[in-house]
């Protein structure tokens, strides 16, 4: 098959990783062809003002599927923006925001993997339910973060407002420490994997994370797009001490 064709099924068709190109196409040492890969995506790369651990430029690939992807993503959440506004002070705009706190907890439930049912969510999101065991109280804290935002979602994003988001996850008023003061002790994030770092040295997270702001406050990117850059990025650094993929989808 011709490289071309190659960079085309892998970025067009699927948008592969480099491990899931040994995997379809059944053969372990790939490196020429995954160089191929991203020859052909570098066509489609938009450079960001974010850097990476290293400092080196960090790039976007908006080929066509990745681009239609997002387009629909953003023409659903208009709609629902559009329709949500109209209702939202309504019986059923309660109804449906309810609902989707719901459908945010139920998800963070079995991620964690906490046995729940739908009453015992609706008791977290009526506020019936002020206190659990010691397990179960990522559920409290993640929907009083989530209330957070909704009351203050004209705020910036920012280090202020991400203090306010972690406080409510660990349940406290007052936080003793933010950003991780120490280097993370993972095996899996120390590490390099295809030599890239997956985590920050403690040094680094500071100006990694201002750069993050900066980005979320200019970059001209779509609602959807700078989400899903944001998303990565503190999974990428991993700025926090615990709670680092809730911030992040928070």
């Amino acid at each position: 098959m011709a490289t071309k064709d190659l960079g085309i099924r892998f970025t067009e068709e699927k948008y592969a990783t480099k491990s899931e190109v040994s995997k379809d196409l059944g053969i372990s040492l790939v490196d020429n062809i995954w160089s191929n890969i991203l020859s052909y995506r570098s066509q489609f790369n938009r450079s960001l003002s974010i850097r990476s651990i290293e400092g080196n430029k960090i790039t976007f690939c908006f080929c066509n599927r990745v681009k239609d992807l997002i387009s629909q993503l953003d023409l659903k959440l208009m709609r629902v923006m559009s329709e949500g506004t109209n209702c939202l002070n309504s019986y059923y705009g309660t109804q449906f925001k309810n609902s989707s706190y719901i459908d945010c907890l139920s998800s963070l439930a079995k991620e964690n993997k906490l046995d729940v049912n739908e009453s015992y969510l609706r008791s977290v999101v009526s506020g019936e339910l002020k206190d659990a065991t010691q397990s179960y109280k990522i559920l409290i804290n993640y929907f009083n973060a989530l209330r957070f935002i909704e009351e203050n979602y004209t705020n910036n994003i920012d280090e202020d407002f991400l203090a306010e988001l972690y406080s409510r996850l660990l349940g406290t008023n007052e936080l003793v420490s933010f950003y991780r003061i120490t280097e993370d002790r993972s095996k899996d994030n120390r590490v390099l994997i295809d030599r890239i770092y997956t985590s920050a040295p403690v040094s680094s997270i500071e100006p990694l994370m201002n750069l993050l702001f900066e980005f979320i406050g200019d970059t001209s990117l779509s609602l959807i797009s700078k989400a899903i850059i944001t998303y990565f990025y503190i999974n990428y650094i991993k700025p926090f001490p615990s709670f680092n993929d809730e911030i992040a989808v928070l």
